[in-house]
């Protein structure tokens, strides 16, 4: 039985980089299911996704199990959301740490106790 764990660890990588981007377009038409997040021409931010459930959920679930960067990525969004909601403008320390972890780029062994 194949474990995660036992897979080889993903790349993260640019648009310009390993990825054929026309490739990419095409497999993002012909998809059943999508999730994307991306910045237009306008520079303006879009999240797309489209028919997720069950089946996405695990496969998002073994996928961010082997990408830890993407994990840690999503993760920190979420922690931010959550300590937002729970105290509106009083958790920005959080979000400013946060920032200082992705610009560092040192999402692959992040803390996230941070107060």
């Amino acid at each position: 039985m194949i474990k995660a764990f036992n897979l080889p660890k993903m790349k993260i990588s640019t648009a310009d980089d390993f990825v054929k981007m026309e490739r990419v377009f095409d497999l993002m038409r012909e998809a059943k299911n999508i999730i994307t997040f991306l910045r237009d021409e306008k520079g303006e931010f879009r999240f797309l996704y489209s028919d997720l459930g069950g089946d996405e959920f695990l496969m998002m679930a073994i996928l961010m199990n082997r990408h830890i960067e993407v994990f840690n990525f999503i993760k920190l969004v979420v922690l931010d959301i959550e300590k937002n909601r729970q105290v509106p403008c009083e958790e920005h320390d959080f979000t400013y740490k946060a920032l200082e972890y992705i610009q560092l780029k040192k999402l692959s062994n992040i803390n996230f106790k941070i107060q």
